[in-house]
């Protein structure tokens, strides 16, 4: 198992995102990309659980990420990376054993 970040790019930013420059932080399993982003000081809510399960990050975080042992890898690299941990994702939801971050309980639909 692995944790990845992808090259760094040109971002819009926002009140949200303030910065210039970003990338992205995925793993091969949910609990593992937890694991890793709790150990990079990132915030639960921080985490974006939509087709391509993910964490965002600074040009400073990034450096520490590849520091703590995160592997390099193109944005295509990265897409598979999480096209796949999505694959599993949907794997163990029918099995009703989805690893949600930091033990959270899942939240109720928008209405």
């Amino acid at each position: 198992m692995a944790v990845y970040v992808d090259d760094m790019r040109r971002t819009p930013t926002s009140p949200k995102w303030p910065y210039a420059f970003g990338c992205h932080l995925a793993a091969d399993t949910l609990p593992e990309l937890h694991r890793f982003a709790l150990k990079l000081g990132l915030r639960a809510a921080w985490f974006q659980d939509g087709r391509h399960p993910h964490y965002d990050l600074t040009p400073g975080k990034r450096d520490i990420a590849v520091a703590y042992g995160a592997r390099e890898v193109s944005s295509r690299g990265l897409m598979r990376v999480t096209q796949a941990c999505r694959e599993a994702m949907d794997a163990a939801k029918t099995r009703n054993s989805v690893g949600l971050p930091y033990g959270r309980s899942p939240r109720k639909p928008a209405r």
